[in-house]
């Protein structure tokens, strides 16, 4: 009996080594993760350097970026100029007004269950989506935005 008391000690420290060791490589991935994250967010202008997003959100900043940069490559977006009127080609520097409207926006599913119910999808509908199909949904939203800043030729 002595033996199988000190067993039991044993394996509940063995337990224990190996719970403490993945507490700690999950805290060391967090870190990871996080400054990777903040690495990210720092390639994207127009973010203030003192403000940390949610991590959705500087996601969507850096592929509204990229989507912003092919814009500007290919050339063939024109933006009405603010001060003449007249369309002019899109510019990096145009992303700042992107930029600014997503950091503003809520990152809150309520509101974007709200906005399908305003373009007429039914609740029992927005339930059995995808994940694909609510981000497809979000993406459009988004493209509304961009597209109220930016005309197409």
């Amino acid at each position: 009996m002595i033996n199988d008391t000190e067993g039991e000690g044993s394996s509940q420290n063995l337990s224990m080594k190996k719970r403490n060791q993945s507490n700690r490589k999950e805290r060391r991935r967090n870190e990871e993760m996080n400054l990777a994250y903040a690495r990210l967010q720092r390639c994207v202008p127009h973010i203030p350097h003192d403000q940390k997003l949610a991590k959705i959100k500087t996601l969507r900043l850096a592929m509204l970026y990229i989507k912003h940069l092919e814009a500007v490559v290919d050339g063939s977006v024109r933006i009405r100029s603010s001060s003449s009127h007249e369309l002019r080609p899109l510019e990096v520097e145009d992303f700042a007004s992107i930029a600014m409207a997503e950091i503003q926006a809520r990152n809150n599913y309520k509101d974007l269950a709200e906005k399908e119910l305003q373009r007429g999808v039914r609740t029992e509908d927005i339930c059995r989506q995808t994940v694909p199909e609510r981000y497809a949904l979000q993406e459009k939203t988004t493209q509304n935005h961009f597209s109220s800043i930016i005309r197409f030729p």
